[in-house]
């Protein structure tokens, strides 16, 4: 019995606890990568008062004996916006809410060089949008975060660099075992 809808009902759970379950978490893991891999990486050249603070923030990170724990923020969306997301139950977060995250950390990189990165966050928006959820392409983007992050970890130093390195193992880790799991 359908009640209604083109899918029997177990199809809806199951894609409803595949969410809950792993699609979720994804999301908010590669969020959290990308937010700090921007934070790590943007440069721009702007002097005034509406210039960005990560290029003020990061010109200081490359001095020797810098304090690399400042607050980072775009708009609505900061590195610590994102952790503090993830650190909530990734059960419990709205999916808009994560798409929103999303979106915010695409404006941000909007007119940069990072297109990889934006090119990434793009890629994971679609999927996580679709009719249905690729489980399989979601692990492989979490993989290309993980390296992106990595890479970004390197160009960073003390907390901020612990931290990058530390998610991009996660990510990496987490997009194996989906990509292992057959998706």
């Amino acid at each position: 019995m359908t009640n209604g809808f083109p899918f029997p009902l177990l199809s809806i759970s199951a894609m409803k606890r595949f969410f809950s379950r792993i699609a979720r978490p994804l999301l908010l893991a590669a969020l959290l990568a990308l937010g700090l891999s921007a934070c790590a990486e943007e440069q721009t050249t702007g002097n005034g008062p509406d210039a960005d603070t990560t290029a003020r923030v990061e010109g200081d990170l490359a001095r020797p004996g810098a304090h690399d724990d400042r607050k980072m923020a775009s708009g609505s969306v900061s590195a610590e916006s994102t952790i503090s997301l993830l650190r909530q139950n990734v059960r419990d977060i709205p999916t808009n809410r994560a798409i929103q995250n999303i979106n915010a950390w695409q404006q941000r990189l909007q007119g940069t060089e990072w297109t990889t990165v934006t090119s990434l966050l793009d890629s994971l928006e679609m999927e996580l949008t679709a009719s249905q959820i690729d489980a399989q392409a979601v692990g492989e983007l979490l993989v290309k975060m993980g390296a992106r992050t990595s890479t970004a970890a390197d160009s960073v130093s003390g907390g901020t660099a612990r931290g990058l390195d530390q998610l991009a193992q996660t990510l990496t880790q987490t997009g194996e075992q989906l990509v292992a799991d057959g998706g």
